[in-house]
């Protein structure tokens, strides 16, 4: 239960981190770890309306997927789950958003999360190598 608190934390940061850096779209991917499982968030930013999908990849080879919303208000960001798990952050300025995952238990857990740049293209080629 703990693991799934953080990681529903985390993909809430994600989201709102990702409006920092991409000419006010908070929309993106953003990663972070927590407790050896990794946590990437893919989040779409609408006005001040977030929403998105978190997954924890545990380090046992279980995958756990949460949907998310929320709200950004200039640099403030609330994101929830509808089991009661809620984030409260702050995007900073150097492309992470660092705050509070509230577990619906009560844990408290602080996170950060970072943006993660996109890969380009692979280029077309017109030849075939042979």
């Amino acid at each position: 239960m703990f693991r799934k608190g953080c990681a529903l934390a985390l993909l809430l940061i994600f989201i709102l981190a990702s409006s920092t850096f991409a000419q006010d779209s908070y929309s993106g991917v953003w990663e972070t770890s927590q407790l050896c499982n990794k946590i990437i968030a893919h989040v779409k930013h609408e006005g001040d309306f977030l929403s998105g999908v978190v997954t924890i990849y545990e380090i046992l080879g279980e995958d756990l997927t949460y949907h998310f919303a929320g709200t950004l208000k200039e640099d403030k960001v609330e994101v929830s789950h509808h089991e009661g798990h809620v984030f409260r952050g702050k995007i900073l300025s150097n492309g992470k958003i660092t705050g509070l995952l509230t577990t619906k238990t009560g844990v408290r857990i602080k996170i950060e999360l970072k943006r993660q740049e996109l890969l380009a293209p692979i280029p077309k080629t017109s030849r075939i190598a042979g």
